[in-house]
Order: C-alpha cells, then structure tokens, then sequence
C-alpha cells in the first residue's frame, strides 16, 4: 500500500520513465551510470561475479573455525575480539577531552539558542513576548532532536509544561524558522 503522490511513502516505480520520455532519456542516463544499453550482458556478468563469489566464500567454510553452519542451514559467526586501542588513540582521545568544556547538553543548546534565538518569530510575525521562550524552544529542539516526543522534556516549571510546549511548537517552531536560525548559526 502506497500515498499516493507522497515523496516517502509513494509507490517508487510512480515516477519512472516510460515509453518515448524513456526513449529520450535512455542514453543519457546509460552514459551517466556506466551501464551497456542491452541489459543481458551486464546482468549476465553480474551474476557470474555474484555466482563466483558464493562459491569462493562457500569454499572458505569448512576452513574458518570462527563460522559454525547448523543443521537448518544458518550461519552462526563466533564474538569478534576488539582491536587493541593504540598509544597515538589514547593520546587523541585524552586531548580532544582535555579541549572539551565541562558542560551539560541543555546548557550547550541554551548557548547556541542564546545565538539563534531571534530566528523563532510567532507564525503571525510579531515579536515574542513568551516568558522563558529560550528555554521551551531548547526543550523542544532537544525534544525534536532526539526524537523522544514532550515527555522526556516535561518538568517542573511553567516553560516546560506540556501545554505550553505544545503552544510554542505549533507557533513558534517551524521550516521557515529553523532556516533563518540555521542561517544565523552559519554565519556565526
């Protein structure tokens, strides 16, 4: 089951070429991808190289005591051991955190709002007014960002409540706003 004229759950063949627009875009699009115009030979070739290939691997089996095949035909791989972390990699990473300020997550996104803050206009274009906006659009930005819905956001004071959340996402947070607050974030 397809949306019908959606662009993510559309059916994917809806938008293919056919007939004489087909015919027009063919060699272009042949050129482009590398791709002979008889399909035979190229599927021909990619079978014999996929058909190769299995049978390599399959050969490698019995020699491979990390590899157990079962009686039902499944593949069953032993544990991987880790790679030993190398001096110059322990070095890096104790330098990148030696850089890093000692912040929280929700600090960090007050900062950049701090930045970018102006960029959230109430959809009827006048200025805001909303007490503690900085704070309810991080939430949400936070809330959007990790995909987690208002629960995880929700707390104790009046900017964090699920009401007034909800007000400021339908008003004030928005495509046009998170380009003008990208743009502003860019240029900084």
């Amino acid at each position: 089951m397809f949306a019908k004229n959606s662009s993510k759950g559309g059916a994917p063949r809806a938008k293919l070429l056919a007939g004489e627009a087909w015919e027009q875009a063919k060699p272009t699009v042949l050129a482009s991808l590398g791709l002979p115009a008889a399909a035979d030979e190229h599927l021909a070739a990619r079978a014999a190289l996929l058909d190769g290939t299995y049978r390599e691997v399959a050969g490698r089996l019995p020699d491979n005591a990390q590899i157990v095949l079962d009686d039902d035909g499944r593949l069953h791989f032993a544990a991987l051991e880790p790679e030993p972390e190398t001096a110059s990699l322990l070095d890096l990473r104790a330098a990148v955190n030696a850089m890093l300020p000692c912040v929280d997550l929700p600090d960090v996104r007050l900062e950049v709002f701090s930045w970018t803050g102006q960029a959230f206009s109430s959809v009827t274009g006048s200025e805001a007014r909303l007490k503690d906006l900085h704070v309810t659009s991080a939430a949400l930005l936070v809330a959007h960002g990790c995909n987690v819905g208002y629960t995880p956001v929700i707390g104790g004071v009046a900017a964090l409540k699920y009401g007034w959340l909800s007000r400021v996402d339908q008003s004030y947070l928005r495509l046009a706003t998170y380009w003008a607050a990208s743009a502003t974030l860019i240029q900084t």
